[in-house]
Parts: structure tokens; C-alpha cells; sequence
């Protein structure tokens, strides 16, 4: 069973397949980079938590700047 987390937007923040979650674009506001990482960790974690999943499950993270 694929569960997916949807957003307003043409994307799913997470695709839950099996034991794997799979997140999608998250983006942090703010006006430092700090204050934008934060932002963004924030929003990973109310992500994984609709998926029964916390950030100390995250293997790997990718940023792009």
C-alpha cells in the first residue's frame, strides 16, 4: 500500500511505501538561512509525523541552495 502526503501543490511532501518514507520538496521562510533551516526541519517533522516517522528515522538529506 502507497500512502501519499498531499500538498496544494503538484507534489506530495511524502510518498509512504512499505517501511520507506519518501519526502518531497520542503522550504523554509525566514529572512537569515538560519531562520530558513529551521523552518524547514519544522516542517520535515510535522511531515514524518503524519507518517508514524521522526527525524531520527532520516538516513539522508539533500540541500539545495
Amino acid at each position: 500500500m502507497v500512502k501519499r502526503i498531499l500538498t496544494p501543490f503538484s507534489y506530495s511532501s511524502a510518498v509512504v511505501a512499505g517501511d520507506y518514507v519518501f519526502l518531497g520538496l520542503h522550504r523554509g521562510f525566514g529572512e537569515t538561512f538560519t531562520e530558513q533551516m529551521h523552518d524547514t526541519f519544522e516542517h520535515l517533522k510535522q511531515t514524518l509525523l503524519q507518517c508514524d516517522a521522526s527525524i531520527d528515522n532520516v538516513v539522508k538529506v539533500n540541500v539545495f541552495l
